[in-house]
């Protein structure tokens, strides 16, 4: 998360309000904190969509709005950090906001408990391997992989067995005449590379996050507060 730092010109502002409707300015500065943070957050989206190639609904509905209040006056952007959809999107994005290596999937988890996937290695789907709208390996497919391979837990593999009737998937290793990686043995019997082991990959810094809600802030904060401080002294019932 962030908390949003607006450096601004208070003390010249709080010279020229009127005294007796200055108990309004808490509800103000909380109104201005959180719009500001909602359009920092639009402005990250924005951002997603410009660097990163067809990003999923999931990535770009991963970040939210923690609102400022009179009693704490700090509103926040966070990026969801959800257990149930696989790789929550603070893990994944984390390497595209500060760089270095990304943490694994849930898909090489699995591999890694069941002695498949190399120590240091990661699986990237291969030139073969067939890929939804958003450039990923469907679901499906992935859970048919681990059905198959028997990489589920006892329970999982149990429950999901019915999805490859056939061995149809193989680990090849290393020192194999086949690169490290999981093929797709097809009907005619030709070898398919759905999946390629490959080293460590390291990320270079794409999404701006914090510069960017930073200078969002810094815009928006002067245009906000005007609005937001007249909506507080239009809602004022003791002032009528």
């Amino acid at each position: 998360m962030i908390k949003l730092d607006v450096r601004t010109n208070f003390p010249e502002f709080l010279s020229k309000i009127d005294k007796t409707r200055a108990d309004q300015l808490p509800q103000a500065m909380a109104w201005t904190l959180t719009e500001v943070a909602k359009r920092g957050r639009d402005a990250v989206i924005a951002e997603m969509q410009r660097v990163f190639d067809r990003p999923t609904p999931y990535t770009l509905n991963s970040l939210y709005v923690w609102g400022a209040t009179k009693k704490k006056l700090v509103a926040e952007v966070v990026i969801k950090d959800d257990q149930n959809k696989g790789t929550p999107a603070s893990k994944y994005l984390a390497p595209e906001i500060e760089g270095g290596e990304r943490s694994f999937k849930r898909f090489e988890r699995s591999l890694q408990l069941a002695g498949l996937l190399p120590s240091g290695m990661y699986a990237a789907p291969g030139h073969e391997a067939p890929l939804d709208q958003y450039g990923n390996m469907p679901p499906q497919l992935l859970v048919r992989i681990l059905s198959d391979l028997r990489a589920f837990p006892e329970a999982g593999y149990r429950a999901n067995r019915r999805l490859s009737k056939a061995s149809t998937f193989f680990v090849a290793r290393a020192g194999s005449h086949l690169k490290p990686g999981i093929y797709w043995r097809l009907p005619n019997r030709m070898l398919v590379c759905i999946v390629a082991f490959v080293r460590t990959p390291h990320y270079s810094v794409r999404l701006a996050f914090y510069p960017l809600l930073q200078r969002t802030a810094a815009a928006e904060f002067p245009r906000v507060f005007p609005l937001m401080w007249q909506r507080a002294l239009s809602t004022d019932r003791g002032a009528r």
